[in-house]
């Protein structure tokens, strides 16, 4: 046995155990820097809590730098390459932004635009709370309700990019009390 198998049996059951192959992938292009990545295929309630299948289709919420104040703040969705909804925040139509509790100890700090009659909310646990959940309405009525799952870094993967909710200050943010309630 040489040197380069060894190095091979020592690696090979790390490279094929699940959380070393776990990633969330990014619809952010190289010149944007992820506020959000969130995979938002089926799930299933596990030991460790809810698993996503991490497959089919995925959210990023991406920002033109890691810091405010951010001059681009880009939303999309879709399946890997194929985004099918792109949402750009400008000065005249920012995206909108809130904290609230959710619990003791718990709470979602929002992101979420309106297109038409249809508003999108990307909620992000924050405190206790663990997940990034995508809802969106059709005037009232919730027409999409999906999690991401639980586990940060293989469900879901927060930053680099940074956005205060409770003091945004960038010109493409405006902290306002969402239309619905969920």
């Amino acid at each position: 046995m040489n040197l380069q198998t060894n190095w091979l049996g020592l690696l090979l059951p790390a490279l094929l155990h699940p959380a070393a192959q776990a990633s969330v992938p990014s619809h952010c292009l190289a010149d944007e820097v992820a506020v959000v990545n969130a995979w938002m295929g089926p799930m299933r309630a596990a030991a460790e809590g809810y698993v996503n299948a991490r497959s089919g289709k995925f959210l990023s919420v991406c920002a033109d730098r890691a810091e405010e104040p951010f001059q681009k703040l880009v939303y999309r969705y879709g399946a890997a390459g194929q985004v099918e909804l792109e949402e750009v925040a400008s000065p005249t139509r920012p995206f909108a932004v809130f904290s609230r509790p959710t619990g003791p100890r718990m709470g979602q700090d929002l992101v979420y635009f309106s297109k038409g009659a249809i508003t999108y909310y990307v909620a992000i646990a924050v405190g206790q709370g663990s997940g990034v959940s995508l809802k969106v309405f059709d005037r009232k009525k919730l027409i999409v309700d999906r999690f991401s799952g639980n586990a940060e870094g293989a469900d879901f993967s927060l930053g680099p990019a940074r956005l205060d909710v409770d003091r945004p200050r960038s010109p493409v943010v405006q902290q306002r009390q969402p239309p619905h309630a969920f």
